[in-house]
């Protein structure tokens, strides 16, 4: 293993290199900043913009009405869509965590007889979109009126419980000490992120969303208190410890670090079973009012800091609300101008992730079109409308696509997703490898050959079956734990194992589940899925066993980590 403690010596600087890197700034002067040229459309797209559609919930409730959405996105040359599958603890999906929901099962808890999520993803696949799950975080079940109180009942037999029937005390509470009743002004009865069990309940649901279903996103909403007021439950007052009367400034902020940690926990758990999924969110459209416009603010007011998640590296694009108009006064009350150039100073400037800044349709034609064309003015990475029902009533298909989305466009890049989490590729031959995070190890009883075509890079190794331990190992280098999933690549032949075992361990050398076997007489000269492991941070590996039927070889080329 001298090799490999030299390889490992060469960490620091690919871990400073990975690293993401943010100053502070201050807040700017009231002055519009110069905008740069507008970006020429190409005829291809290889330009990058983020055009993303809201659907809500309400606005299917058929496959046929699915496709008809994914298909008018797609002729007017959106690129994704933020699709609701979560509106307050219940799933318009089949899922084993949470009920199924009223709409789409008649009542909740029953069983679906369709899953709108799996057709949105085949759907917008066959055109080119992509499909985020967007799922509502604190609101537990809506509150706007009685009868809507009243359908928060139990599931069929089998089916699982909705989390407010499991656990009432994650209500939020009050000041004085009132659990958030159904109905409210509020709209829903929301959920606390001071109960660990609670925030740890909407990461798995995220995760099982990000695992079960071939989503390229999660797109979060809802991620706020209701008030100032809220939520004063025992779990948040145990945790802060103080009377929060008397250190009002450090409740808000510790109300705050709840929510953020709740962000960031779904963060992780989306993650660990797919680095690469983006993870963005609808955010109130006011950070905080410098003005004086005497408007609701998300951080004072609902204790929302998207500036903090973006910094500390655990959100990916933030979605700002701003149905606004653009005034005539720059940063006159509510101008759309003067909070774009602030969500892009925030979040895309200092925070160092993407801005889709939000649209309303409902302003009609052609000031959708101006605020676009000042979004990429500005330099926003994206633009995301409210939502396909508005859109639709508002006929702006046509207006779209014929002018400011005229050209098909790619989605900006997110370089910070691909410095952590690019596949890895480890070749038999450690002169094409990178070796500060990939290395090949084998005895002098593994041969290398060009003997067959097919093979990955510029040779292969192999080695004869037998009862005997000596494998080869592919090591690779996680900066972050996580699910991956581990492809291997062959020259295939008659003579070649139908059974080669491959082993993964994960850097504290514990094997991962079950041992993986491949029939390497069969699809050579390509990668193929042999196995999906959770690893850890460090140094991983996978083995290729010789300990299988004897009288064959086992063919030792590639492998990737994805």
């Amino acid at each position: 293993m001298k090799t490999l403690r030299s390889v490992r010596m060469a960490l620091p600087a690919l871990l400073l290199a990975l690293a993401a890197c943010r100053d502070d700034a201050t807040s700017p002067a009231v002055q519009r900043p110069a905008p740069a040229e507008e970006p020429r459309l190409a005829a291809t797209p290889a330009w990058a913009e983020g055009r993303a559609l809201w659907v809500t919930r309400y606005e299917y409730d058929t496959p046929t009405k699915i496709a008809a959405i994914m298909q008018k996105a797609a002729d007017a040359n959106f690129n994704v869509v933020y699709f609701q599958v979560r509106g307050s603890g219940d799933a318009y999906y089949r899922s084993a965590l949470e009920p199924c929901s009223v709409a789409l099962c008649g009542y909740l808890g029953g069983t679906p007889t369709w899953d709108p999520l799996a057709v949105a993803i085949q759907e917008a696949h066959a055109r080119g979109l992509q499909l985020h799950a967007w799922l509502n975080a604190f609101s537990g079940w809506g509150a706007g009126a009685s009868t809507t109180c009243a359908l928060l009942k139990e599931s069929d037999a089998g089916n699982p419980r909705h989390m407010l029937l499991a656990h009432p005390e994650w209500r939020v509470v009050d000041n004085a000490g009132v659990t958030h009743p159904c109905p409210n002004a509020e709209e829903y009865v929301y959920v606390s992120p001071g109960y660990a069990g609670a925030r740890t309940h909407l990461a798995r649901v995220a995760a099982d969303v990000a695992r079960r279903y071939d989503v390229d996103g999660v797109h979060l909403d809802r991620i706020r208190l209701p008030g100032t007021k809220w939520s004063h439950d025992r779990a948040s007052l145990a945790a802060f410890g103080k009377d929060p009367a008397a250190y009002p400034a450090d409740w808000a902020n510790f109300r705050r670090s709840l929510v953020n940690l709740a962000v960031k926990e779904v963060y992780d758990s989306v993650g660990a079973v797919k680095p690469k999924l983006a993870v963005s969110g609808a955010i109130w459209p006011i950070y905080t009012d410098k003005w004086g416009w005497n408007s609701s603010q998300g951080y004072s007011q609902y204790l929302q800091d998207p500036y903090a998640w973006a910094r500390g590296g655990y959100f990916d694009v933030g979605v700002p609300m701003t149905y606004y108009t653009i005034g005539s006064t720059y940063c006159g009350y509510a101008d759309w101008a003067c909070l774009l150039d602030d969500h892009l100073q925030r979040l895309q400037g200092s925070g160092g992730r993407h801005v889709y800044i939000g649209i309303g349709a409902k302003n009609g034609a052609a000031e959708v079109e101006k605020q676009i064309r000042l979004a990429r003015q500005q330099g926003a990475k994206g633009v995301s409308i409210y939502s396909y029902g508005t859109v639709e009533s508002n006929a702006l298909w046509t207006v779209l696509k014929n002018g400011v989305f005229a050209q098909k466009a790619s989605l900006p890049p997110q370089h910070w997703k691909t410095a952590c989490c690019a596949d890895i590729i480890v070749d038999n031959n450690n002169t094409r490898n990178n070796t500060a995070v990939a290395y090949a190890e084998a005895s002098s009883n593994w041969t290398s050959t060009t003997a067959s075509p097919g093979y990955y890079a510029v040779d292969y190794r192999y080695a004869s079956t037998q009862s005997i331990s000596d494998p080869a190992t592919f090591w690779f280098y996680l900066p972050a734990g996580g699910t991956r999933t581990v492809s291997a690549w062959w020259t295939s032949g008659s003579n070649r194992s139908a059974s080669a075992p491959f082993i993964a361990y994960d850097a504290s050398g514990t094997k991962l589940g079950s041992t993986a076997y491949a029939n390497q007489q069969l699809n050579g000269g390509k990668w193929n899925a042999v196995g999906t492991w959770t690893f850890t941070a460090g140094w991983n590996k996978v083995q290729l066993s010789r300990w299988t039927t004897a009288g064959y070889i086992v063919v030792g080329d590639a492998i990737r980590v994805q």
